[in-house]
């Protein structure tokens, strides 16, 4: 998969999640934690990291190995 046709499917994911977000924006600014802001960005990397794929094939080539 070329990397701009990742990225576009990644920029697609992140407007969805953030578009939910600014409906929150006011309870945020009643003293809620930004922590869905933080897990939008490790589901991110999970993502890329995910679509990548030899990350994932890498312990099964080794442990076959022995």
């Amino acid at each position: 998969v070329p990397f701009g046709v990742t990225y576009v499917k990644i920029g697609t994911i992140q407007r969805r999640l953030a578009w939910p977000l600014h409906k929150d924006d006011t309870l945020f600014q009643s003293g809620r934690p930004t922590g869905l802001n933080i897990y939008c960005f490790f589901f991110t990397l999970y993502f890329i990291f995910a679509s990548r794929g030899p990350l994932r094939s890498a312990p099964q080539s080794s442990g076959h190995g022995s």
